[in-house]
């Protein structure tokens, strides 16, 4: 825990206004550039997001319209979110920060714990009927040509990194570059075809939600929604939260009920998931810096490797596998309520 953050956090909570603290920050979460703690103050409890120093324009834009996605979904109470705190009618304070100015958010604190699968049949089909309500407020988002190219260039440099500084993975990672090259070529047809997209969480699995005290599920982590393919998104969310095809069978029938409308995605369409290979890649650059050696970077980079060739091949079988279980419309066996 960095003391320049703990002062940030400080900081924010003073910006908010949300009280004195009653003790020290605890950090709860990290990714790359973010990092989550939360304060436990003299009006409550609350979590705290500090984002990367500097975000570029770009960023700051892509911030904006994942909050404003997260403020229609939190007007129509259809999906449980954490409430944010607001300052002066926005949802983001800019710091001055330690070196350079830093943007952060609050929300209050959800009492519960993380999800972890496996989880129960009712968790499952409620986090099937929130997909199902997000998507049935059509917020359209352009189409697939606005798809990032697969870095085929980075790819080769991480490649021939990882093999100068005679890492135990360079083969392996080497080994996968005719299937990276087919995923590129694939993304590239996918642009060319300019397939509608919609808003959405883009990232809708466990990790971005907790189980409350009253044992509901809520949506967290709404800052960089954006453009996806529906249909894509209900695999690759069906097979987060769920273990196995009948659980997998729950969350569509749910999501369904709930007025979801996504189509099944074919092979080709699930290249948008599948040639999205920047975690991949940011812990081969990671694990290349002078200043590393056995790291988590590299065991992540070994897992990654391991998994990617399966998790290609479970993820194109998919579409076929749910079509012949549920059809391309709204299945008859869905005669269940949506979960509440």
């Amino acid at each position: 825990m960095r003391a320049a953050d703990i002062e940030e956090v400080k900081s924010a909570a003073f910006a908010f206004g949300l009280g004195d603290l009653t003790q020290r920050p605890r950090a709860v979460a990290q990714a790359w550039s973010n990092v989550v703690y939360r304060v436990d103050t003299t009006k409550g409890t609350f979590a705290i997001k500090l984002f990367a120093p500097a975000m570029s324009h770009a960023q700051q834009r892509r911030l904006r319209r994942g909050m404003a996605l997260e403020r229609r979904v939190l007007e129509t109470g259809l999906i449980p979110v954490p409430a944010p705190v607001l300052r002066q009618g926005d949802w983001i304070v800019e710091l001055p920060g330690t070196t350079e100015p830093r943007l952060v958010r609050s929300h209050e604190w959800v009492f519960g714990e993380p999800a972890h699968r496996p989880l129960d049949h009712a968790l499952i089909e409620q986090a099937g009927t929130y997909l199902g309500r997000l998507h049935a407020m059509h917020h359209v988002a352009g189409d697939t040509s606005q798809l990032p190219h697969l870095d085929l260039n980075r790819w080769n440099r991480a490649v021939q990194s990882a093999t100068q500084h005679g890492h135990r993975f360079a083969a392996d990672l080497s080994h996968l570059t005719p299937l990276v090259q087919s995923l590129a070529a694939d993304l590239d047809e996918l642009r060319r075809q300019r397939r509608p997209m919609r808003l959405s969480h883009g990232d809708y699995d466990p990790k971005n939600t907790v189980i409350s005290e009253a044992g509901q599920l809520v949506v967290t982590d709404w800052d960089y929604a954006g453009p996806v393919l529906a249909d894509v998104e209900l695999i690759v969310s069906a097979t987060s939260f769920a273990e196995t095809d009948d659980a997998v069978l729950d969350f569509v029938l749910a999501y369904r009920a709930a007025g979801g409308d996504a189509l099944h995605a074919d092979s080709l369409a699930m290249t948008a998931e599948l040639a999205d290979l920047d975690w991949l890649l940011r812990n081969v650059e990671a694990s290349s810096r002078p200043d590393q050696t056995e790291t988590i970077h590299e065991r992540t980079v070994r897992d990654l490797i391991a998994s990617l060739p399966a998790d290609v091949e479970s993820l194109r079988a998919w579409p076929s596998r749910l079509s012949n279980a549920v059809g391309a419309g709204p299945p008859s066996r869905c005669t269940r309520q949506p979960t509440q």
